[in-house]
């Protein structure tokens, strides 16, 4: 008799989702017993012990004895928690500030990182082959198993079809139109996830930092340019364009300076990296519409430095556009009303910026303001985590084919 192969269909479905659940609730603890698994999933006992063998088998999964030395009378304690050497992910951060790629394992553990200088005028193509190119060097070079080796997360600031896979545009990058996963699935060999930097921020921070357990999160990202991200009722927000959450739009003065996207005044003219470096007159004010531009990184590091050492003039640069920053925040709040405004980016490495923006924020409105404490260069690797190692997705057959085989 020939099975109905919708019902295997759906006792297929529920065990991946059964097992994802499994490793998730492992990642959130890092070490659990299968009691306590069974009680966290709803699971009952004798299916945590059959997708934990599962798991174990194929090498995600470890058991190690309690080591609080807390355990109950009668049977010893066995606790399971993420292999180390079980899977694999690469992250890529591209932004005109920074750029790099980590190699990192499934318990999140950075194994290797590699910064790149990739040159942004040449053609996007090109670019993204010789970045995949450093990242199959440094797989290579830490001897990763490429069975194990289950996707790559990229980070990059821009205007981000998620879905697609696809960038829309990068102003600061000089790139449009760009099918990033497509180039790098053919020179890595690995499914990739592409987000925006601050959505992937966000995401991180929904995961393991400061949004965790909220359902109603706004972050902003200040570096060159100020973008933003916004998660409401526990859903990613983005928008008809792919552009919800970005804050640095915001009119903010009447008739003031060109911005990036061609109108006039909005907050990226007074409170970003690139409004400060015009206004220390140490690159012009926008003639035309144009990005900010990947030369201007370096000197936004080079006034970072300047104010933390305590020149007064570029102090009071940062004090000011911080200060205008937490004003627009105010409208933020009062649109969105979050639990909690996360602040990122390279300006907030200079205390009197973050500073201000909390204090002109704070007159306001009583909402937690805080500093993200996930660094940039990880949250690719955060986006090929969650996409293919703690979630439906998982390769599991690859892995356990390569194990058997």
């Amino acid at each position: 008799m020939q099975k109905d192969s919708r019902v295997s269909k759906t006792t297929r479905s529920m065990r991946v989702e059964n097992r994802c659940l499994v490793l998730s609730a492992i990642r959130e603890r890092r070490q659990v017993s299968r009691s306590d698994l069974s009680v966290m999933t709803g699971l009952t006992e004798a299916a945590i012990s059959r997708i934990c063998r599962e798991l174990i088998d194929v090498e995600l999964l470890v058991e190690d004895d309690d080591p609080s030395g807390n355990r109950k009378p009668g049977r010893p304690s066995i606790n399971l928690q993420i292999a180390a050497n079980g899977a694999f992910v690469l992250g890529f951060d591209i932004s005109a500030n920074s750029q790099s790629i980590c190699l990192v394992n499934a318990r999140g553990d950075v194994l290797a990182r590699r910064r790149l200088e990739l040159d942004f005028s040449s053609p996007p193509v090109q670019t993204l082959k010789l970045a995949a190119t450093a990242a199959n060097h440094l797989v290579k070079a830490n001897r990763i198993d490429l069975r194990r080796l289950l996707g790559a997360g990229i980070a990059v600031a821009g205007v981000v079809d998620a879905q697609n896979r696809y960038l829309i545009t990068a102003p600061n990058l000089d790139w449009g139109d760009v099918d990033i996963a497509g180039v790098l699935e053919g020179e890595l060999g690995v499914p990739i996830h592409v987000e925006s930097r601050p959505r992937a921020l966000l995401q991180a921070e929904y995961q393991a930092g400061a949004a965790r357990g909220k359902r109603n999160i706004a972050l902003v990202q200040a570096s060159l340019g100020i973008g933003g991200a916004l998660i409401l009722d526990g859903n990613v927000a983005r928008g008809e364009q792919n552009a919800a959450g970005q804050v640095g739009h915001l009119p903010f003065v009447k008739g003031g300076e060109l911005c990036s996207c061609g109108r006039r005044g909005c907050l990226d003219t007074v409170a970003s990296g690139h409004a400060i470096l015009t206004k220390l007159r140490l690159i012009r004010k926008r003639r035309v519409k144009a990005g900010h531009g990947a030369a201007d990184a370096a000197l936004l590091r080079e006034a970072i430095k300047k104010a933390n050492g305590g020149n007064a003039r570029v102090f009071s640069a940062f004090q000011t556009a911080g200060s205008n920053l937490g004003i627009a925040l105010r409208t933020v709040a009062m649109l969105l009303d979050p639990e909690v405004v996360i602040l990122s980016g390279t300006v907030m490495r200079v205390p009197c910026y973050y500073e201000s923006v909390v204090e002109s924020f704070s007159r306001f409105k009583d909402i937690p303001i805080v500093k993200s404490n996930i660094s940039e260069e990880d949250v690719g690797s955060y986006l090929a985590l969650d996409a293919f190692v703690f979630s439906s997705t998982l390769d599991f057959e690859h892995i356990r084919t390569g194990v058997l085989g």
